[in-house]
């Protein structure tokens, strides 16, 4: 046999092998996802519970129209639990093949329901459907798992590019939440914020004079009266018109402090309530970042799993992981803070 035949023969049982060979485990990519769609689903819970304490009615609304994103991240989790079971009792042929092409037909199906939170566009939506469906046609005439996997994949794209912007709307709905909490907290403390404010501005303009009073008591420069109501007079009686505006400055900075004091504890009860409306509204933007970091990190990680099936290689979740374990953790302190 010449050497090129040679290669040949062996290129081709090389292919037969990768056609038959037992698949590596799926399974840490399918338990890395059920966590990530854990997590979002309780991210959801919070907005929908914030919203319902100040408007049940919207929060109503709010869970109707993100029962089919829950539904669809759900569907996310089965499907690769369905992966890891194949890869468990399969090999990189048709038959595994067929079979994964029913389970992405599952899934094609429920996405086909998802609709937009608030203000998505429908187009994005449209698009989605569009892929979905041309992608179940073309993974339900591969002859190999990875091959099925590899069509699956510009779905997942269209999946989770409309699944980041249901999670920006989910985002506007709660940062509008607290600008209205902020809203009534500024309204209750409306009328001590203006004297606690009137009285504050009048002991800068007071302590501004006070100032300049003592700036010409040291140095005797004239200019320096130009910042005081002290009028243009003979040096004679000046240091006794300086003395005397400054006791009456005195006087009246005492008893602006002892008005604005008053006000000083409802002040800082203002500054605390809208101090936390600041950190809940940085830490729900936070975890929505983290969110499409994480769905970004997952549609990765499935792209890499068809070049790994066609290998017999064990697919890097490396990224996956750190991303999962960081937006648990963030929704878990954000949990805890509210």
């Amino acid at each position: 046999m010449s050497h090129a035949l040679r290669v040949t023969a062996l290129g081709g049982l090389l292919w037969l092998g990768t056609g038959c060979a037992s698949l590596p485990s799926l399974q840490n990519f399918a338990n890395q996802t059920g966590q990530m769609v854990s997590t979002l689903n309780q991210t959801y819970k919070q907005t929908e519970t914030a919203l319902a304490n100040q408007q049940p009615a919207k929060a109503q609304k709010l869970q109707t129209a993100w029962k089919p994103t829950e539904q669809t991240l759900t569907a996310l989790a089965a499907y690769s639990d369905a992966l890891a079971a194949l890869s468990v009792r399969g090999t990189n042929g048709q038959a595994t093949a067929k079979a994964f092409a029913d389970k992405f037909q599952d899934l094609g199906k429920l996405v086909q329901t998802i609709y937009p939170v608030a203000g998505t566009s429908l187009t994005e939506v449209s698009k989605l459907l569009e892929v979905t469906a041309r992608q179940m046609v073309a993974v339900k005439v591969q002859r190999s798992l990875h091959q099925a996997v590899e069509q699956a994949q510009p779905a997942m794209q269209e999946i989770v590019a409309v699944l980041n912007l249901n999670l920006n709307d989910l985002g506007v709905i709660a940062n509008e939440l607290v600008e209205q909490e902020r809203d009534a907290v500024r309204l209750q403390y409306a009328p001590a914020l203006t004297v606690y404010d009137s009285k504050t501005a009048e002991l800068r303009v007071i302590t501004t004079e006070i100032a300049a009073l003592n700036r010409f008591k040291t140095g005797r420069r004239p200019a320096d009266l130009e910042e005081t109501k002290v009028p243009a007079q003979p040096a004679a009686t000046l240091n006794r018109r300086v003395q005397d505006r400054e006791n009456a400055l005195l006087a009246q900075q005492k008893a602006v402090e002892a008005t604005r004091q008053q006000f000083e504890g409802q002040f800082k009860e203002y500054q605390t309530a809208t101090a936390k409306l600041t950190e809940r509204q940085n830490q729900h933007t936070q975890v929505i970042a983290q969110s499409r970091k994480t769905l970004a990190a997952w549609l990765e990680a499935h792209g890499k799993i068809a070049e790994a099936v066609s290998l017999n290689q064990q697919v890097s979740l490396r990224e996956l992981a750190f991303t999962v374990e960081a937006l648990q953790k963030l929704y878990e302190f954000y949990d805890r803070k509210n």
